[in-house]
C-alpha cells in the first residue's frame, strides 16, 4: 500500500493543475531490528561495530564499479614546460650560490651600468633622431621683396654646399611669401664616412650662416614623429594668443626678446609679421559703386602697382 501511494497516487495527484507538492505520510518502511546481548558479545571479544560491519556487508548493495582518477594528457603537457622552467631556475640558483662573489660583482656592475645609461641616453619628450635629413626656413626683413630675397638665398646655398657631410639640397623662395624661403638638406650616409650627427652639422653651420647679412636660416633635424599641427621655424613652438590684436602686438615682441636673452635657447624666432611698413586706405564704397568699381578691382589695381605677381611657371 505504501509503495502504491508513493509511486502511483502521488505522481498522478502532482499532475493535477494547481498542485505544487505532494507528500505521503503515515507509511511504514520494512525494517529488521537486531538485538545484541552485550555480555555474550563481550565474552566472545566482538564489538558492536564488528556486528554492524558484518550485517552491512550481507544485506547492503555496495557499488559495483570503481572510480579511478586519471590525469588528463593536456594537463600533463602543460606541466612539462613548468617543470623545465623550475629545473632551470634551480640550476641557476645553484650556480649563483656556488659563485657568490661573482654574482655580487655582476649585480654591482648592472647597477653601475644602469646609472651610466640613465645619464647618457637622450632625454626629452621624444629622443632626438638622426634621420639623415635637415629642414630649414630662411627669413629676411618683412618689407623685403622677392628680388631682394633671391641673392640672400644664393649666399645661404653657397655655405650649405661647402659642408662635406651634405650630399645634396634644394632651396626655394617666394612660395610662402616674398621674404621667406625653405631648404631641404640630405646628409651623406654614415657608411660613406659621415661621423657627425644631424645636430652637430646644424651647430657647425649655424655660425657660418649667421654671417650672411640681412637673412636668418633656421635649421632643424627632420624627425619621424612630429608634434604640432603646423610647420615652424624651430623644433619647439610656443603659441601666444590674445583677443586684443594691439595688446598681442605689444607683448609678443617683448616675450621674443626675453627668450632670445636666455642662454639655453638657440634660433629663437617669431612668425609674427607686423613690423613692415603699411598704409591704411579707406574706400568710399558708395562713390566707387556709382562708377561701377568694386573693392576687388581697387585691391587688384593697387597690387599691380606696388605688389609682385608670378609672370611665368615652368
Amino acid at each position: 500500500m505504501d509503495d502504491y501511494a508513493e509511486s502511483i497516487l502521488a505522481q498522478q495527484i502532482s499532475q493535477i493543475g494547481g498542485v505544487g507538492l505532494v507528500s505521503v505520510s503515515g507509511q511504514q518502511k520494512p525494517a529488521i531490528r537486531v538485538q545484541v546481548d552485550p555480555a555474550r558479545v563481550a565474552a566472545l571479544g566482538i564489538g558492536v561495530e564488528d556486528i554492524r560491519t558484518v550485517l552491512g556487508g550481507h544485506v547492503g548493495q555496495p557499488a559495483q564499479g570503481r572510480h579511478r582518477q586519471r590525469r588528463p594528457e593536456l594537463h600533463a603537457v602543460g606541466q612539462r614546460p613548468v617543470a623545465e622552467v623550475q629545473a632551470l631556475e634551480r640550476r641557476r640558483a645553484g650556480l649563483a650560490l656556488r659563485h657568490q662573489f661573482a654574482t655580487l660583482c655582476v649585480f654591482l656592475a648592472t647597477v653601475g651600468l644602469t646609472a651610466v645609461l640613465f645619464v647618457a641616453i637622450p632625454k626629452g619628450f621624444f629622443p632626438q633622431q638622426d634621420t639623415g635629413y635637415i629642414s630649414g626656413f630662411a627669413e629676411t626683413s618683412q618689407d623685403a621683396s622677392f628680388g631682394a630675397m633671391v641673392p640672400r638665398m644664393l649666399k645661404l646655398a653657397d655655405i650649405v654646399r661647402q659642408d662635406p657631410d651634405i650630399a645634396g639640397f634644394n632651396a626655394s623662395t617666394g612660395t610662402g611669401g616674398a621674404n621667406t624661403g625653405t631648404f631641404n638638406l640630405a646628409l651623406k650616409d654614415k657608411d660613406d664616412g659621415r661621423k657627425a650627427s644631424a645636430d652637430e652639422i646644424i651647430a657647425r653651420l649655424r655660425p657660418k650662416l649667421a654671417g650672411v647679412e640681412g637673412v636668418n636660416l633656421f635649421l632643424q633635424a627632420a624627425q619621424d614623429v612630429r608634434i604640432g599641427g603646423r610647420a615652424a621655424r624651430t623644433q619647439y613652438q610656443y603659441t601666444l594668443t590674445d583677443s586684443d590684436i594691439d595688446e598681442l602686438n605689444t607683448w609678443a615682441p617683448r616675450l621674443l626678446a626675453r627668450f632670445k636673452g636666455m642662454p639655453e635657447l638657440a634660433d629663437v624666432a617669431s612668425d609674427q609679421q607686423s613690423n613692415a611698413a603699411a598704409a591704411v586706405l579707406t574706400i568710399d564704397r558708395d562713390r566707387a559703386a556709382s562708377f561701377g568699381i568694386t573693392p576687388a578691382t581697387i585691391d587688384s589695381t593697387l597690387y599691380d602697382a606696388v605688389g609682385q605677381r608670378q609672370m611665368a611657371q615652368y
